[in-house]
């Protein structure tokens, strides 16, 4: 199972990221970005305050900033879950009760079809 991490715009870290999505396949993923992506606009609120932004209006990532080359390449927007599970498991010694509730969250994502 892969996972697609994101930043929140509206979160007052920028370097934090969240779950957002879920698929079989890593490709499914990209392509479900690619298909959220659109022009870069300016959406104003009536207080004066904007917000730049890169997603759909009104779709599941509208949102969320566009990831950034380094954090695709450092594999913190794409995670195969099942590669990181035992390294979870090992370093922070969960149980199989810790990993089940892990896997239940992870399925509580919306799930992006496959490509």
């Amino acid at each position: 199972m892969w996972i697609l991490y994101l930043n929140d715009m509206r979160f007052p870290k920028i370097e934090m990221t969240v779950a957002v999505a879920r698929a079989n396949t890593r490709e499914a993923l990209v392509a479900f970005l690619e298909r959220e992506r659109v022009e870069s606009y300016r959406d104003e609120r009536d207080d004066g305050l904007h917000w730049g932004k890169v997603h759909r209006k009104g779709g599941p990532l509208e949102w969320f900033n566009r990831p950034y080359d380094f954090q695709i390449e450092e594999g913190r927007v794409f995670v195969d879950m099942d590669a990181e599970m035992p390294v979870l498991r090992e370093i922070h010694h969960l149980t199989v009760a810790d990993e089940a509730k892990i896997r239940e969250q992870i399925m509580e994502l919306p799930e992006v079809s496959d490509v």
